[in-house]
């Protein structure tokens, strides 16, 4: 007795015909002709990939017992040259090292294919669809797969009453019907009846890999004596998605045999897919570079988007991509708050021609195949004043994190150094104590600090300083010329002195402040390295 492929909700293949339909039909109705030789080259074998599984070992028609038309499953996104947009199905791929002719000819599987899934429990699929031109059955027996645990495999014999009715609708629409193509039309209720077949369990022989590591399927014989009725099956492979990433493909190895007889072949079966996040963000790091606190404010552009959803539930994706919501943190140890110095404002949906442009600058980036079903932008704006608050002088950093239910969160790091009243000498961005023993400490490390007028008052905010063992030493100094001048001392205690230190990198920070009416802080980064030894 067969058993279920695997646990969870698969999209059967007759689910993803009419999803193709319901894409396809509309566009049709003015490219009647290209959409159906479109929509039937899936059932056509490719030259390349009819040699690959071919490897009779007997004597006679040289004919496999199965002759598969595709053999590779990947997804093949289209190009996004403007001639082509919004014809999904129909124009060449975007990615292929071959001359414009080739590109032209693709497997529509690949196309439907999504190649990027959401890690998780949900069973997927890719579907080979085959042919027996014997007049003896054929058994297709699994030999090995590369995942056992991770799946599963069903198979479909396809009544021969449903390929010649596919067949013969296909020509008499092609035939003009006073002056319009019905091409569409005829085939929209052959389509029909094939998905609702295919949604029937006893349509399917269906095994577990992990639970029949040999599963056997079988393939009646061909009766074809007219030319209209091909004896059509379809393999479906199923596998779980279970890690992040591009994964090494699934590899399912076959045997097939024709009963009877010693003539066998070997198929290899090869799966290409990706398990993502519902949604990532791009860039994923935001340098502003320098930003005077007179500044005006500034805005920079996060794209949100999602290889998985889509803005509403259609054909390319099953789920709806509700925008995440925004967080904006200092980094883990920093004190203090982020402050209303950086903002994300609400999300904003990308365009078509925004969405087009975005997927070809991220493949140019990655050079690869990306997938963008649903993209939104999230402005950031950098404020130097907000209200009567100043943004700090020294060194600004923001983490800007985005979340969503069932999904990892993910983070971007915003950076630049803030110019103003107050500076380090020689305009250094940081205190760099440099490497020192663990057991003797170091310091005291002496720094000037410059003011624009010589009247300000600087002083340090001891709550602010990071870490808690640091001890720090301001003192006003003789102003020089029209700026006013500070020694800062830093020191870094023994671990004799203080148990807290501890070996490895000091990332710190030392905060002054400028009093008067208005006050502003200058955040000064720390950096050392406590070495084990004397």
């Amino acid at each position: 007795m067969n058993k279920q492929a695997t646990t969870g909700d698969t999209a059967s293949l007759g689910t993803r015909l009419r999803a193709m339909l319901r894409v396809a039909v509309p566009l049709a109705v003015l490219t009647s002709v290209v959409f159906g030789i479109t929509f039937f080259a899936q059932y056509s074998p490719r030259i390349e990939e009819e040699k690959e599984s071919v490897s009779p070992v007997t004597a006679g028609s040289g004919e496999p017992p199965l002759r598969f038309f595709s053999s590779e499953r990947r997804w093949d996104p289209p190009t996004e040259e403007a001639a082509y947009r919004g014809l999904y199905l129909l124009a060449p791929s975007a990615f292929a090292a071959r001359d414009a002719e080739d590109r032209s000819r693709f497997n529509l599987q690949d196309r439907i294919f999504p190649g990027f899934f959401e890690v998780g429990s949900q069973v997927h699929s890719a579907s080979f669809w085959c042919e027996n031109r014997h007049n003896q059955a054929a058994l297709l027996q699994l030999e090995r797969v590369s995942c056992m645990s991770c799946s599963g495999g069903r198979f479909a014999v396809l009544p021969r009453e449903l390929t010649q009715k596919m067949l013969q609708m296909q020509a008499a629409a092609i035939l003009p019907q006073f002056g319009v193509n019905l091409l569409p039309l005829g085939q929209a209720g052959p389509a029909a009846r094939l998905g609702a077949y295919l949604e029937q369990p006893s349509s399917w022989q269906a095994y577990r890999f992990r639970d029949e590591p040999h599963a056997t399927f079988r393939m009646p014989a061909a009766n074809n004596p007219d030319g209209w009725s091909p004896q059509w099956g379809i393999l479906e492979l199923q596998f779980l998605v279970e890690t992040y990433g591009a994964r090494e493909p699934l590899r399912a190895n076959f045997i097939t045999l024709l009963e009877g007889s010693n003539q066998f072949s070997y198929n290899t079966f090869i799966i290409h897919f990706e398990g993502v996040n519902p949604f990532e963000v791009s860039p994923a790091t935001l340098s502003i570079g320098e930003l005077r606190e007179e500044s005006p404010p500034k805005q920079y552009d996060l794209i949100v988007y999602s290889s998985t959803r889509g803005f509403s539930a259609d054909a390319t994706s099953a789920q709806v991509f509700v925008p995440p919501s925004v967080d904006i943190r200092l980094p883990r140890g920093l004190p203090g708050t982020p402050g209303p110095f950086v903002s994300v404002g609400p999300p904003q949906p990308l365009s078509a021609e925004e969405m087009s442009a975005f997927r070809q600058r991220l493949m140019a980036e990655q050079k690869r195949p990306i997938r963008v079903t649903a993209a939104y932008r999230y402005p950031v704006l950098i404020q130097p004043s907000v209200g009567g608050q100043r943004i700090d002088i020294g060194q600004l950093v923001r983490e800007i994190w985005f979340a969503a239910p069932g999904a990892l969160e993910r983070g971007v790091r915003l950076s630049g150094v803030v110019r103003g009243q107050v500076w380090l000498d020689e305009n250094a961005s940081d205190i760099n104590l440099g490497p020192f023993p663990l057991l003797r400490g170091v310091g005291p490390h002496t720094v000037y600090v410059f003011t624009e007028r010589p009247d300000m008052v600087l002083v340090e905010v001891p709550s602010e300083r990071s870490p808690r063992y640091l001890q720090v030493q301001l003192q006003r100094l003789p102003a020089r010329g029209d700026r006013g001048c500070y020694e800062l001392k830093l020191r870094v205690p023994s671990r004799t002195e203080e148990p807290e230190v501890e070996a490895g990198r000091l990332n710190g920070i030392v905060v002054l402040e400028i009093q008067g009416p208005r006050p502003q802080r200058i955040r000064i980064p720390v950096r050392g390295e406590a070495r084990l030894g004397r």
